[in-house]
């Protein structure tokens, strides 16, 4: 039984950070269809927040198994292993990208620094059940 509802909570953590992830490869691929590497890292750099806060808040609203500060750490974890493991050896073939503050580094600390400022408002009015 602990088990089972320990796996259920770390799978409901990685799906959250996972769809923020997801979200961030989708406005960097739009955005190099559409326009410029620069304009697209730049409007990475913008969303990439946006998106962690928006998913820290519903994560901690909904569910809240970790609090803002641990939550907000797995994110930003779960981008860097994505980015370091998966996409700069198979998708880039190149690790160049970790050398671009906009296109890298300023994504990373906004999706820390988002995600928990996100994760404390979240806490702060999250749902309790009746007593």
């Amino acid at each position: 039984m602990i088990r089972l509802q320990t796996t259920a909570r770390a799978a409901v953590l990685c799906a959250h950070a996972l769809l923020g992830w997801a979200l961030c490869g989708v406005t960097i691929a739009v955005g190099r269809a559409f326009t410029t590497l620069p304009r697209a890292l730049l409007y990475h750099a913008v969303a990439a927040p946006v998106f962690f806060a928006a998913i820290a808040y519903s994560y901690a609203f909904w569910f809240g198994y970790l609090r803002a500060l641990p939550a907000a750490a797995f994110f930003t974890g779960f981008v860097l292993a994505m980015d370091l493991l998966l996409v700069a050896p198979f998708v880039e073939r190149s690790f160049a990208m970790v050398q671009s503050a906009v296109g890298f580094w300023i994504p990373v600390g906004s999706i820390f620094v988002a995600s928990w400022i996100a994760g404390v408002a979240a806490g702060r009015t999250r749902r309790r059940p009746s007593q």
